[in-house]
């Protein structure tokens, strides 16, 4: 049986002089230090806590890199408006509180509409798409070198393609919005609102409210450390014997769905190499 212990914080990684990987270094939470010994370690913290004790392992074999570009993230977005009244009796119900979802490979995203009623004093409805960003990425990691724990700021931003895609995109779902008679708020002189401002807006205004998530809302942030740039088959670091990375630091790009599945495929790839 595996031995799990709870409660530690990994602050680095165990460097050999030969550039093996053999173990890392935890803070406990008395305050204390403790190292722990392995023959092979994979990092899986998600992908900030992977880049960076990636970045520090790699800076002890003497090649420092305190920006990682590559961050990046799926891209929410779309419109909440107040459920036709028309269409309450047939559209609000348990089994319906997700209505349907289509894929566009052109415009990069997945479309959902959904009927949101929790906390909600009338059911609105939210039409809006899982997008993928569109390369390069502008987001990236970049690192203060400390001690032992590197300390990270998180530059983010959208390039005037991912601009140009939502509107393409927001053009769509227009469309059904026409269909069902809601017309739409105009825009807010300082920009879309995230979601939860947009249920606000619509509840009180009666319209259809655009909205468009910040990013890393959906916990999906991936890249960084991808397979091919960064990393061979399996997950393994080529500089360094013993060292293996999971999870969506790995994916090259976000994609445009929920990424578990292939996180459990890559995972498995992952096992059978260090296996």
């Amino acid at each position: 049986m595996p031995l799990i212990v709870q409660g530690l914080q990994a602050m680095r990684l165990l460097v050999r002089e030969d550039g093996r990987i053999n173990g890392a270094k935890f803070r406990l939470p008395d305050g204390g230090t403790r190292r722990i010994s392995a023959g092979a370690v994979v990092l899986a913290s998600g992908t900030l806590e992977n880049t960076r004790l990636y970045a520090q392992a790699l800076a002890h074999t003497g090649y420092r890199v305190t920006r990682w570009p590559g961050l990046n993230d799926h891209l929410p977005h779309g419109f909440i408006a107040p459920l036709p009244a028309a269409l309450r009796r047939d559209w609000v119900a348990p089994e319906r509180a997700f209505l349907w979802a289509d894929h566009d490979a052109r415009l990069r995203g997945n479309l959902f509409v959904d009927i949101h009623t929790a906390q909600q004093p009338e059911p609105v409805l939210d039409l809006w798409w899982l997008a993928q960003q569109e390369e390069p990425f502008l987001d990236s990691i970049l690192f203060v070198p400390e001690e032992e724990v590197w300390s990270a700021r998180v530059e983010a931003g959208l390039r005037n393609l991912d601009s140009s895609a939502m509107e393409r995109r927001d053009q769509y779902a227009r469309g059904l919005l026409e269909a069902l008679s809601l017309p739409e708020e105009r825009v807010p002189a300082d920009g879309p609102p995230d979601l939860y401002t947009a249920v606000d807006r619509a509840q009180a205004t009666g319209r259809a409210v655009r909205y468009v998530n910040p990013l890393g809302h959906s916990d999906h942030e991936a890249g960084t450390i991808a397979l091919g740039a960064h990393l061979a088959p399996g997950g393994r670091a080529p500089w360094a014997d013993g060292l293996f990375v999971a999870g969506p630091a790995t994916f090259p790009a976000p994609g445009a769905a929920n990424p578990t599945l292939t996180m459990i495929a890559l995972a498995a790839q992952t096992a059978a190499a260090i296996v």
